[in-house]
């Protein structure tokens, strides 16, 4: 609209008038035209208020478009539900198996169990990495991580197992123990911050995850400490930030690849069922370890989602596409990679992104679900219902 009416007192005429109105055709437009037809033309003091009209009606488009883009991260007053929360999935161990929950406290880092009597486990908190490169290791390389199960005990226990090996026991530090900090890569050479759990559990994953005695190390994130916190603008997570302006450096999760919160829904999982191959039409979701499975929604509508709200308390807003890896490809249940390299490759087919900018960014690496950055913390519950903002 502001265009419209600053062109409509602007135009300049062959002859260099200002028109702003013309009772026939003008000359300076239609040679055929004689000149005793009547033109309207602005004199200079007329300039000075056509200026000054527009320059109020630029502040006014400014403030106008300003308000909107505040308004838009304000929490909404009014929600529309969209579906409810079938499953929740924590990962204590990265790349370890899931513990599925029936109620979970919503944390700045993740979902975290509730319990008096137990341990409290807290989503991805622990980490595998390599006792010489200090790199990472995941499931994508190590496809046997995924059969690692961890359980809580009481008294700040937890065990871990895995096949064919003794239970390893193992007490969670606290703030004023003195225990050695390391430096683990992750991520696009991401350095972060972990607590080495010492030689036993050392020696339990390296001969579980290599076969020797020696190789891999167990971290621990230290939650009491802000000197864990990640932080996005220190790494090449910038490029994301980039495209992705709603993803903060408050959003990302302990030793989660981006968000401490993804969200994929049971239709998006039943469309890409169909697309794939008959040997795996029963493909487990837990292969894109969720943190919440929603029922009751349309196929990848929660790719268009902006505020969400989980049950009555816990608010989130939505910052970023959840791109996929090779680790999809793995069976969590036999840990074994599939042959035809599914379903990764069905969803490079249809799922790419296709945002200029953020198309460069995620490469290759298709869509399947969202990442959620928490914006109010509460308890959410098996069967609890999904909102979305309606402002």
């Amino acid at each position: 609209m502001l265009l419209g009416f600053w062109t409509s007192l602007t135009v300049l005429c062959s002859k260099g008038h200002y028109i702003t109105e013309c009772f026939g055709n003008c000359t300076c437009f239609h040679p055929q035209v004689t000149m005793s037809e009547p033109v309207a033309v602005i004199t200079s003091q007329n300039t000075t208020l056509v200026i000054g009209m527009a320059a109020v009606l630029l502040t006014v488009a400014v403030a106008w478009w300003h308000q909107r883009i505040q308004g838009r991260k304000k929490i909404p007053t009014k929600w529309r539900q969209v579906g409810e929360v079938s499953e929740m999935t924590i990962y204590p161990l990265k790349s370890g198996r899931g513990v599925d929950l029936k109620e979970a406290f919503c944390t700045d880092l993740g979902l975290r169990t509730i319990g008096d009597e137990t341990t409290q486990l807290l989503d991805r908190t622990f980490l595998v990495f390599g006792s010489d490169d200090r790199t990472y290791m995941t499931a994508a390389r190590f496809p046997k991580m995924l059969l690692i199960t961890i359980t809580a005990g009481s008294d700040g226990i937890v065990t871990f197992r895995a096949p064919d090996m003794p239970p390893l026991p193992y007490r969670i530090p606290d703030s004023n123990e003195d225990l050695t900090t390391s430096t683990c890569i992750v991520w696009w050479s991401e350095e972060v911050q972990t607590l080495d759990c010492g030689e036993e559990a050392a020696t339990w994953f390296s001969k579980y995850i290599l076969g020797k005695d020696t190789g891999a190390r167990l971290g621990y994130y230290a939650q009491e400490n802000p000197t864990f916190r990640r932080d996005i603008s220190k790494v090449k997570l910038t490029a994301f930030q980039q495209h992705y302006k709603k993803l903060r450096d408050h959003d990302v999760g302990a030793y989660t690849y981006l968000s401490g919160f993804m969200l994929l829904s049971e239709s998006t999982m039943d469309d890409l069922r169909s697309r794939l191959p008959e040997r795996l039409r029963d493909l487990s979701h837990k292969r894109f370890r969720g943190n919440f499975i929603a029922r009751g929604t349309i196929p990848y509508e929660e790719d268009k989602w902006d505020w969400v709200k989980v049950g009555e308390q816990a608010i989130f807003r939505t910052v970023k596409p959840c791109t996929r890896c090779i680790i999809i490809n793995v069976d969590p249940e036999m840990a074994v990679r599939d042959p035809e390299f599914e379903p990764l490759r069905t969803l490079r087919s249809y799922r790419l992104v296709k945002t200029p900018g953020a198309r460069d960014v995620e490469g290759v690496d298709p869509i399947m679900g969202v990442y959620l950055g928490l914006h109010f913390p509460g308890v959410v519950k098996e069967g609890d219902p999904i909102y979305v903002g309606c402002e």
